[in-house]
């Protein structure tokens, strides 16, 4: 249920939204990056540097303290990321059959968010011991700083850069997944049918998702139709010969098997054609997930 995905994201934002605000105040943006994976999945990341003025013992312990936060919440996400990730999946395959492009979540929440968590660690020391340097007399400047010093604030910036981008990037995507949600989804799910061939039938059933031929791919539309209880009670009790020759009376020629699903997702238009045989056609594209009710 996108639901539960959206909910997860929106609740791992919420839990980062004061370290997003003390980083924001720590790195000023130099440039946005465009060679990414992400980026081409529709995301903007960007690249910081330090911001020397908030280089002060009273900042950087505000910074680590939220730090700490983060490896304290660490283990909460991990386990709502596994009890989410059959929702997180399901939403991904949704989102690309509706919009060509993939979502990246679970590269989002397994490469990015677990090497954020490992960073907040490593920026947490280097910050202690920066604000050690500081507090023993160490005066800041770009030039002529100790080498000790100057590694230690360079690698407190390519850490923060990579927190930051992760951070930015959940922002980026609550956002995506509730516009998402709004315009694709009904409150409740709906129910429809498709007519098929047996093979299409056995891998609709394998995959639950909407598959069409071999030849189509993800996001071509592909027929089904309304089907209320009544439509597939009488579908039902149709022998292969007899559901052959009904579907061929709207031109869908070798379809004896007939997959009844559910689905929240709405179709591509929502005013139904109806049929010559009174069944009311949508559109959905290929690669929708659905889920299964029964198949004849």
């Amino acid at each position: 249920m996108v639901k539960e995905a959206y909910k997860f994201v929106e609740n791992l934002y919420s839990k980062l939204e004061v370290l997003n605000s003390l980083l924001a105040q720590l790195l000023r943006e130099e440039k946005i990056l465009e060679e990414s994976i992400l980026v081409k999945s529709g995301f903007i990341l960007r690249h910081y540097s330090l911001r020397w003025d908030k280089i002060n013992p009273v900042f950087l312990k505000k910074l680590r303290d939220e730090l700490v936060q983060v490896e304290a919440i660490e283990s909460d996400i991990q386990h709502e990321y596994e009890q989410t990730l059959i929702y997180i999946k399901e939403l991904e395959r949704a989102y690309e059959a509706y919009n060509g492009k993939k979502l990246r979540l679970e590269d989002i929440f397994t490469k990015y968010m677990y090497n954020a968590f490992h960073l907040s660690k490593w920026a947490r020391d280097r910050i202690d011991y920066i604000i050690n340097l500081l507090e023993s007399g160490l005066k800041l400047h770009p030039v002529g700083m100790a080498q000790n010093a100057k590694r230690a604030i360079n690698s407190l910036q390519r850490s923060t850069n990579q927190i930051m981008k992760f951070v930015d990037v959940v922002r980026q995507l609550t956002g995506l997944v509730a516009k998402f949600s709004k315009k694709q989804y009904y409150p409740s799910p709906r129910t429809y049918g498709r007519a098929m061939s047996p093979r299409e039938a056995k891998n609709t059933l394998k995959f639950e998702e909407l598959i069409g031929s071999p030849k189509r791919k993800v996001g071509d539309l592909l027929g089904v139709f309304d089907c209320p209880l009544a439509v597939r009670e009488s579908i039902s009790k149709m022998n292969p010969d007899q559901r052959k020759n009904y579907f061929a009376q709207i031109g869908v020629t070798g379809a004896v098997s007939v997959v009844f699903f559910q689905t929240a997702l709405k179709p591509k238009s929502e005013e139904g054609i109806r049929q010559t045989n009174n069944l009311i056609e949508f559109k959905f594209p290929k690669g929708t997930p659905i889920e299964i009710l029964a198949a004849a």
